[in-house]
């Protein structure tokens, strides 16, 4: 079964809080990028690992990906949804 855009959201959210000191869900909810969040190249790696194993899908290799949260997000909503397609 799909999940939601916010179902996705949500778990992104989560999984991007726990590399955010001093951050709440409210402040990754509201930031518009990876760096608004003050988050590293190495911090970054550590998402994309985490994400591609929380959602089963496979993302960019490149760390450095230069989009928003918000397209970040979008991405992973059409990898898992083309997945369960």
């Amino acid at each position: 079964m799909a999940q939601s855009l916010e179902e996705i959201k949500q778990g992104v959210h989560d999984i991007v809080l726990q590399y955010c000191v001093g951050k709440t869900l409210d402040d990754v909810a509201a930031a518009n990028t990876f760096q608004d969040l003050n988050l590293d190249s190495v911090a970054l790696v550590s998402i994309l690992g985490d994400v591609e194993e929380a959602f089963a899908i496979q993302l960019e290799d490149d760390p450095s990906i230069e989009i928003t949260l918000p397209e970040f997000v979008n991405m992973v909503a059409e990898r898992v949804n083309a997945k369960g397609a």
